[in-house]
């Protein structure tokens, strides 16, 4: 497993997490995310990996501090994480400046059922490519990013124990956390945990697509058979939309306000009449906001026709 020591450049966590998921979910999803110990398994499908939190102490603590200034680390006992399979942390590089912590949790994953229903009905960025823009029209891009989306969920007690990390440590390096509470300090040893959805866990995706893709159903912003997904072919209809995690991306059929002799198409300066992509994506940021999901307006754009959407790069004049 290839991963960075835990020297986090430039990693802030912003805010707390406000994002609880689970009225999105139904009743076997809403259980699985509150109540992990369900989908344990009776035996691993294969020997549980030997992993680590990679870093000295004084980085590991580092990153500790700005976990928890988040409220995002719960400290437990050993009593309350005793048999339970505790995972690694690392950081991967995220850009030039930052980088992104990871959770090595395939300890707790190999004794884990993996859910898919939602998974599937993820978007993929090749299907992009085969999407077909008629003569005399060119396609509007819309799209929007949600800022540290798995560190906006708000998690169960419960699930936060299964993100225990390797690794106890005395009272005393704690006490300054905002986690620490006076009566832990006759506790021996103290375990970290991720009081947060977890990058690295088998279910994250899961929980991550059926939260973003739920908030577009309801709100209306896509409707099924205008949605982009994995084993499909693209929907016929002007609008297409699809939904890969924290990424939502629309993209609109528009008569071209000129077409030139060689061909170049160029749009008009606003939206026709009769266009609907900029209502579904304000009707999606408003369901954003009634769940307290942070928008990221940095990486977002409402038309435009040169734009980066999952990864891949789109010209659509």
């Amino acid at each position: 497993l290839v991963g960075s020591e835990m020297c986090i450049r430039d990693s802030t966590f912003s805010g707390e997490p406000s994002f609880d998921p689970t009225p999105l979910y139904d009743d076997e999803l809403k259980e699985a995310y509150l109540h992990p110990e369900t989908l344990r398994l009776s035996e691993p499908l294969l020997p549980l990996p030997r992993v680590r939190v990679r870093g000295s102490n004084k980085e590991v603590l580092n990153v500790y501090h700005k976990l928890d200034a988040g409220s995002r680390i719960l400290l437990a006992t050993p009593d309350e994480v005793r048999g339970l399979p505790r995972s690694g942390l690392f950081a991967v590089t995220k850009d030039k400046n930052r980088d992104r912590l990871v959770m090595d949790a395939r300890p707790p994953n190999g004794v884990e059922r993996g859910l898919k229903r939602f998974t599937k009905l993820m978007a993929f960025a090749s299907s992009l490519c085969a999407i077909y823009v008629p003569e005399n029209q060119v396609q509007a891009i819309y799209a929007d990013d949600l800022t540290d989306y798995y560190y906006q969920f708000i998690v169960s007690r419960t699930r936060a124990l299964r993100n225990v990390l390797k690794g106890n440590w005395s009272p005393a390096l704690l006490e300054k956390l905002g986690a620490y509470d006076k009566r832990l300090a006759g506790t021996r040893d103290l375990a970290v945990c991720l009081k947060t959805m977890a990058m690295g866990d088998l279910n994250a995706v899961e929980f991550g697509q059926a939260a973003h893709l739920t908030m577009a159903i309801i709100s209306k912003a896509i409707k099924y058979d205008e949605l982009l997904y994995l084993n499909v072919r693209q929907p016929r209809s002007p609008y297409t939309a699809g939904v890969i995690q924290d990424d939502h991306c629309g993209l609109e059929l528009e008569v071209a306000e000129h077409v030139t002799p060689s061909g170049v198409h160029s749009a008009a300066n606003s939206a026709p009449t009769g266009t609907i992509a900029m209502e579904r994506f304000l009707a999606m940021r408003a369901e954003y906001e009634r769940h307290g999901v942070k928008l990221n307006v940095k990486k977002s754009t409402l038309r435009s026709f040169h734009h980066t959407v999952w990864g891949l790069s789109l010209i659509h004049i």
